[in-house]
């Protein structure tokens, strides 16, 4: 399994990162909803849920973040990364695990001396093809002639899976007994879980999850987990029970086992979709059903309610905005109330406006720094006010505070706003304000904040931050010289990192005269470093004549 998380956590974090922390113009509409796999393993619930405040808002999440997260964590496990995926790798790697809902694809062989080996690819590869009866076929054959096989363990779950997705009901009754012969096999005495401490009963712990006895550690035992025979057994119960086999004994057992946690996802997946094409045949039945999902509560529904909401709020009249305030300031779902703070951002009444500012003194810490960066981007006048006002308090809470400025974008900020904040920055005493507030400043452009910026970076007694934001503002206007003459007199590392950066981003033959004298004579072997990767990526044959002089020296 670290395997696998640790490939997870190299790869991911870029699909993060490239989405920026820019809130989206527009709320995207939502995706069918799948199941969710967990990719990092927080060692404190709280820290997971303070990371997933700074990517919630960029798009709207396969399934709801708290119950995904409660499902699948404990606060005991170990750090693996204090990181959160966007929504596409969630949805990429929700075929991985089985939290939450059903497993829908095996995981790739992993025993290849074992005799079953080559019979379980192929039945695997028939699987993600389509062909589920030669799936069906080569599954049950696995259990029948390799009883002992590593991969024997799980193998009737595909088989009963594989012929859930065939759908007749002899199929599914065949399946139904498949996964109840599964389940009484499945004896705790003869798994080596049951040798092994079981971790506390916990909401927060895994399923499959028991305690290192040296460390004290949340583990897993098996790569993915078991899948869920529950799940899957209570899926296909509720299929036949609708073909009018309610009082089957099978049937009654499998719904009564799944009962108190059943969430069929692929049915909500389904009635996603179906609500949307409604939309598009029926609005007016569309916009009637929307209203009453609107008005559970429950989080099976959370990825129905975040299709409704959409389906709603588009059209933005007086309703759209009745129902848009109701989910912000009242909905358990707090992925949803982001979702609809992210739609009064763009409603420019004065109503959407003392919503907003309402919303930042919630008493949950995510919705009040959304609402706060949603209020500083709001067009409306009241809002600019209110802004000013909140910004300039010193007994609010200093990170809504920087979630406002922030929320300064260039649709939405005027020069009377960056007048205003370059003002603001003297009268600051904090130092994390002020960095902010020029790194709001150099966003854009203007001889007025150019000018400012530059006397910002020159400034020694000036906070590194705020110096840092104005160098990479000025690197790409102000000439060469002046780059130079800040880098003979920076004595911070990252003022001179920044300022390499900003002189291999220019073009003039005196940037490259001045990096070649950062890399031939420079005391700072970082700095110099850093110097010889800019010029190896020079045209200019006086780099190249350096390098070989380095190499040769």
């Amino acid at each position: 399994m670290r395997t696998r998380l640790h490939l997870a956590l190299l790869l991911l974090p870029l699909a993060v990162a490239a989405q920026g922390t820019t809130a989206p113009s527009r709320p995207t509409p939502p995706t069918p909803p799948t199941a969710i796999s967990p990719l990092a393993w927080p060692d404190r619930y709280d820290a997971i849920l303070s990371s997933v405040d700074r990517y919630r808002s960029l798009a709207p999440l396969a399934g709801d973040f708290e119950t995904a997260y409660a499902d699948a964590y404990a606060p005991s496990a170990p750090l693996f990364a204090d990181q959160v995926f966007s929504s596409s790798g969630f949805r990429d790697a929700m075929s991985l695990s089985g939290f939450g809902d059903l497993q829908v694809q095996p995981r790739g062989n992993w025993a290849p001396n074992d005799p079953a080996d080559s019979l379980y690819r192929l039945a695997r590869e028939h699987l993600n093809r389509g062909d589920y009866r030669r799936a069906a076929t080569l599954f049950g054959d696995i259990s029948k002639r390799f009883p002992t096989s590593v991969y024997a363990r799980d193998v009737p779950y595909w088989h009963a899976f594989s012929l859930y997705r065939i759908g007749g009901t002899p199929e599914l009754q065949e399946a139904l007994g498949i996964l109840e012969r599964w389940r009484a096999q499945a004896t705790p005495a003869s798994t080596p879980a049951a040798q092994a401490p079981r971790a506390p009963a916990s909401p927060l712990i895994p399923r499959d999850a028991v305690l290192s006895s040296t460390t004290g550690n949340v583990t897993m035992l098996h790569l993915g987990g078991r899948p869920d025979g529950d799940a899957l057994a209570a899926r296909i119960a509720g299929v036949l029970s609708s073909r009018g086999m309610a009082n089957d004994p099978a049937v009654r057992r499998a719904l009564t086992a799944r009962a108190s946690d059943a969430c069929d996802m692929e049915e909500q997946s389904v009635r996603s979709e179906a609500l949307t094409a409604l939309m598009r045949s029926d609005p007016e039945s569309a916009r009637t059903a929307a209203t009453r999902m609107l008005a559970r509560k429950d989080e099976c529904s959370v990825p129905l309610r975040r299709t409704a909401l959409f389906l709603l709020a588009e059209r933005k009249d007086a309703a759209a905005m009745t129902t848009v305030v109701g989910v912000a300031r009242n909905d358990p779902s707090t992925s949803l109330r982001i979702q609809a703070i992210d739609w009064l951002a763009q409603m420019p009444s004065d109503e959407a406006a003392t919503v907003l500012e309402q919303l930042t003194r919630d008493s949950d810490a995510s919705v009040q720094r959304v609402a706060a960066r949603a209020l500083a981007r709001h067009p409306n006048p009241r809002a600019r006010a209110a802004v000013r006002t909140f910004i300039e308090r010193t007994d609010t809470d200093e990170s809504l505070r920087m979630a406002m400025i922030d929320g300064f974008t260039a649709e939405r900020t005027s020069l009377d706003d960056l007048a205003w904040l370059r003002g603001l920055y003297a009268r600051t005493t904090s130092t994390r304000l002020q960095g902010r507030i020029a790194a709001a400043v150099a966003r854009f452009g203007g001889d007025a904040n150019m000018q400012w910026l530059s006397a910002l970076a020159r400034n020694d007694d000036e906070p590194l931050d705020s110096r840092l934001a104005a160098m990479r503002a000025i690197g790409a206007t102000v000439d060469v010289a002046t780059l130079s003459q800040l880098y003979d007199g920076a004595t911070h590392q990252r003022i001179r990192s920044a300022l390499i950066d900003a002189l291999s981003q220019r073009r003039e033959p005196a940037a490259v005269d001045k990096l070649i004298e950062i890399a031939r004579s420079g005391t700072d072997p970082s700095a110099r470093r850093m110097a010889i990767a800019a010029l190896s990526q020079s045209k200019d044959p006086r780099a190249t004549k350096l390098l070989l002089d380095l190499v040769d020296k």
